[in-house]
């Protein structure tokens, strides 16, 4: 059994982190290789939906339903929203390439995303 929740700390904050559906999660996987700027986009925004602060009052969503930051010092940071979605990504993804490496095929996680110059 997969664990459903996943705590990291970047900048200093804590966030969980909440597996996505595996029909999701498949999807993402399927569009990975093939998606432009808009859907990299979406796919980001499902990936930040599944992510929330910690904080003393229990977990806050970091990214709203509608796709609008619920934290507002994330829209500008950079680094943290990058570093959320990697772990985010790989939390739920990682599973299916650790099966595929022992096939040998390689992961997009370490390369980088599409039109995102490295």
């Amino acid at each position: 059994m997969h664990e459903k929740t996943k705590d990291i700390e970047v900048d200093g904050q804590k966030y969980q982190l909440t597996r996505l559906p595996a029909l999701t999660a498949n999807w993402i996987l399927h569009r990975l290789s093939k998606s432009d700027e808009e859907e990299f986009n979406k796919i980001q925004r499902y990936l930040l939906k599944s992510c929330s602060l910690l904080t003393e009052k229990g977990p806050i969503p970091i990214m709203m339903a509608d796709g609008r930051w619920a934290i507002a010092s994330l829209e500008f940071n950079l680094k943290a929203v990058a570093e959320i979605t990697n772990e985010a990504m790989g939390f739920n993804l990682d599973d299916f390439f650790d099966a595929g490496a022992s096939n040998g095929r390689s992961s997009p996680l370490t390369s980088s995303p599409p039109n995102v110059p490295k």
